[in-house]
């Protein structure tokens, strides 16, 4: 029998936190909340599960009850949780660091194909700028390399631990064609992408898919006024759920905050924070549940794309086939008319609404979308 060290142990977990039943195991107990948790009931609780919409500062930190002693983020990035309050009051803590980083590489990469199908851009002809080269960056270095780009790795950081990487000077940084946020956010990230250190310099493209806050906005809006950077992908935003609409209008994609978003992705996460907490009890009983890497295959239906659409519409059901970013693309920018206090609402409605997609090699794609967008074929799906 698996050893607990207590033989019942409540979790309370965020409802949004994928399929998280599937990953109970017997003696623990889950009931979740929606929206934000009611800390007037933590004391009922053993271990407390959320995601990057919970913040846990050091203030509400030091105010929770001593049962907690357990907490876990169902996301890659932790920077809404305080982990030094944590450690001091001696509550253990779990991310789920790296479950997203394929889903996110795949929008990135999906992304630059619409680019440069729309805007008639050979990408094999271009140089993208990677800041930060972790689990997501390494990812897109990857992808982007198997499309042909010339790839420029910066992340002096990862280059003072990891005597195998090298950093890219910051010169050829601001000489690349496309620049690609991949850092948390922290206080030596935050404003990254600022006047003092991009003002001198040019780009065809700037896409933040990692957080709000790496980009000053307000530089980056006055870039793209004064044709300094030509075009944005703004997938995160520095004041979610409220997000800059002027921004948005100007981004030749704009989605919230669900660059990560995968089927494969998001039981990963689940998977990774539930088995954290059953090895340090010592639960020693299938402690990593890797079901996301057994998801079986989509099989989408062979339907051919009727020539009586025009040119963008048969783009826009083709790179559908793969990815729901032009969706969310269209549902964001269709809120953003509303009053500030109900779009920040629907922003975070949206994140919960479309069914994740699967990654692309779980896709069965039809013959005829690769035939007449030979681009997707950059993806590295074989023709079925």
């Amino acid at each position: 029998m698996p050893k607990i060290k207590s033989p019942l142990l409540h979790i309370y977990a965020d409802e949004h936190i994928y399929e998280a039943a599937r990953f109970l195991k017997p003696g623990f107990e889950l009931s979740t909340y929606s929206s934000q948790p009611d800390f007037s009931i933590l004391q009922h609780y053993s271990a407390l599960f959320v995601r990057t919409v919970t913040q846990l500062n050091k203030e509400i930190i030091e105010k929770l009850p001593k049962s907690i002693k357990y907490i876990g983020t169902a996301s890659a990035g932790f920077d809404h949780i305080d982990i030094e309050a944590l450690i001091e009051k001696g509550i253990s803590f779990y991310s789920a660091a790296g479950c997203n980083a394929k889903a996110v590489a795949e929008y990135i990469q999906i992304a630059l194909l619409w680019w440069s199908l729309l805007e008639q851009k050979d990408l094999k002809h271009k140089t993208i700028a990677i800041i930060g080269v972790g689990h997501v960056g390494s990812q897109v270095a990857h992808l982007c390399e198997n499309m042909g780009m010339k790839t420029v790795l910066y992340d002096p950081p990862r280059q003072e631990k990891d005597d195998s990487f090298y950093s890219a000077d910051f010169e050829d940084v601001l000489n690349a064609d496309i620049l690609s946020f991949h850092v948390p956010l922290n206080s030596s990230t935050q404003h990254y992408f600022r006047e003092e250190l991009f003002g001198i310099s040019n780009f065809e493209l700037v896409i933040n898919a990692a957080r709000g806050g790496v980009i000053d906005e307000s530089f980056l809006l006055k870039a793209l006024n004064s044709k300094q950077v030509k075009q944005c992908i703004i997938d995160c935003w520095e004041n979610e759920p409220v997000f800059n609409t002027e921004l948005m209008d100007k981004a030749f994609i704009a989605t919230p905050h669900i660059a990560g978003y995968s089927e494969q992705a998001k039981l990963a996460a689940s998977s990774l924070i539930f088995s954290q907490l059953y090895a340090e009890l010592n639960y020693d009983d299938s402690l990593i549940i890797e079901t996301f890497q057994s998801s079986e295959t989509t099989d989408i239906p062979n339907v051919s794309i009727d020539n009586s659409f025009d040119n963008g519409n048969k783009a826009t059901t083709a790179f559908s086939y793969f990815h729901n970013f032009l969706e969310y693309d269209l549902q964001l920018r269709a809120i953003s008319f509303l009053d500030r206090t109900e779009y920040s609402k629907q922003f975070s409605l949206l994140r919960t609404q479309l069914p994740f997609r699967n990654e692309f090699r779980f896709i069965k794609i039809p013959d005829s979308i690769l035939t007449d967008f030979p681009i997707l074929n950059l993806l590295g799906r074989k023709i079925d």
